[in-house]
């Protein structure tokens, strides 16, 4: 057989002997062929580049110029950059920044990533509201919100909120019900009777009264000179309002021609169907009195009202709900952090929000708001000494010396709210409007 028909063989057997650790000289003693295999004579054809024979002139495994010799090693490309190189290129949420090829030639950021979207894509927000209910919405490729979609409807009430109902009781009685972590109402309690021996009025929510039953209180205070002397009042049986007055119930009496406009001009133009829950609802004195007898009921007295937000004798505390400071995680104030959000979601007119969204601020009767709702219309007449000629008196009431004279109003307002404020509830002005809450004589 000639050299130049068993040219591919040859190799063949070369690389075998070569694989076996073979003697490379007996190898070549096989034969006698070139070293350069070039010089090989032309014979019109060639050894085939895509056999197992090409290319193993040393013995070993043919190269895949497709992959690195260890595949599972990341191939460097090496730099990605001439060092001091400058572009603008895509970053954060849609934006645009300056990028610098750094002295190892790879790109870096060299700025503020510019005119960046409102989200990431494919991000997902969720918010909680009131009542236990839920939205969220998704972020589009183009790094904009999308709509908000419900993910949870709205429970029956807030958390922590306790009302008094007739449910499954005899006449006259009522069981206590507390509003559960899920925002429906349970029973806490049993049936028993009412302490005002009338009828309580549970519904609408927003105009839901509380018996304040006969009893001693600690009236007076000796931060003011118009609060003293410190004395214990008696006060009869009474039914209060829970809550200030809302937009609802005094949009009713406005539209039905009895009460006159509120002092914000908004009240006319604004959407209230989307505010009537707020309370914060300031009218001049006359118009407060006029609502309460619309209702069937009148104005508290003022020791009425501090004995509704202090507590029977011998409680004595500065605040409604006890001794400890507000705070901002019990109510939102000019004070807290997130209170740009929350007035351009919930103030109007002055209003601290929508009545049940403080159960925290609830007195020791549960009656609710009656800090930083507003200064709320008495039925008094303001008198400095008032409290110093009716100590030891029973129910005492200060008659005003005209029917819509200036009147004694309690409170303050929110935006007055201060974490080491001990005033609100001695605080006595004259005024000539304030906000809404009615009372009723017991029967």
């Amino acid at each position: 057989m000639s050299i130049k028909t068993s040219w591919p063989r040859l190799l063949l057997c070369i690389a075998a002997l070569q694989a076996c650790g073979g003697d490379d000289d007996a190898g070549m003693d096989a034969g006698s062929f070139p070293e350069d295999a070039s010089s090989v004579p032309d014979t019109g054809s060639s050894p085939d580049a895509t056999t197992p024979d090409a290319g193993l002139a040393d013995g070993g495994t043919p190269p895949d110029a497709s992959r690195p010799e260890d595949a599972s090693m990341p191939v460097d490309a090496g730099p990605e950059c001439e060092p001091g190189a400058m572009r603008v290129a895509p970053c954060g949420n849609c934006g645009m920044g300056q990028e610098v090829c750094s002295e190892d030639g790879y790109w870096e950021s060299a700025g503020t990533c510019l005119n960046e979207g409102e989200c990431a894509p494919g991000e997902l927000e969720t918010e909680s509201l009131p009542l236990c209910a839920e939205r969220s919405r998704l972020c589009s490729a183009s790094c904009e919100w999308g709509a908000w979609d419900e993910t949870a409807p709205a429970g029956e009430c807030e958390p922590g909120r306790t009302r008094s109902v007739p449910a499954d009781c005899g006449a006259g009685e009522f069981r206590d019900q507390l509003c559960s972590a899920s925002c429906v109402w349970e029973a806490s309690g049993p049936c028993t009777p009412d302490a005002c021996g009338g009828t309580r009025r549970f519904s609408p929510a927003d105009a839901e009264e509380i018996c304040i039953p006969g009893g001693r209180f600690v009236r007076g205070s000796t931060l003011r000179a118009d609060t003293q002397p410190v004395s214990e009042i008696f006060i009869s049986s009474h039914y209060i309002d829970r809550y200030p007055v809302t937009v609802r119930r005094y949009r009713e009496c406005y539209e039905a021609g009895v009460c006159g406009p509120p002092y914000s001009p908004s009240f006319l133009t604004a959407d209230l169907d989307a505010l009537e829950e707020h309370v914060g609802v300031v009218v001049p004195t006359s118009d407060a009195r006029r609502f309460c007898e619309w209702q069937g009921g009148r104005l508290p007295t003022e020791a009425e009202w501090e004995r509704a937000a202090r507590g029977p004798a011998p409680r004595e505390v500065p605040f409604p709900w006890g001794s400890d400071y507000p705070s901002c995680g019990r109510f939102m104030s000019p004070r807290c952090p997130g209170w740009d959000a929350h007035v351009s979601s919930s103030a109007f007119l002055g209003s601290p929000g929508r009545f049940y969204e403080f159960p925290d601020l609830d007195s020791y009767y549960g009656v609710s708001l009656m800090f930083v709702s507003g200064r709320e219309v008495t039925a008094d007449g303001y008198d400095l000494v008032f409290y110093r000629e009716s100590e030891g008196e029973s129910d005492p009431w200060n008659r005003p010396a005209a029917i819509d004279a200036t009147r004694a109003v309690r409170g303050i307002i929110y935006q007055e709210w201060s974490t080491d404020d001990e005033r609100f509830l001695f605080d006595r002005y004259a005024g000539t409007r304030g906000t809404i809450r009615c009372a009723r004589d017991a029967t």
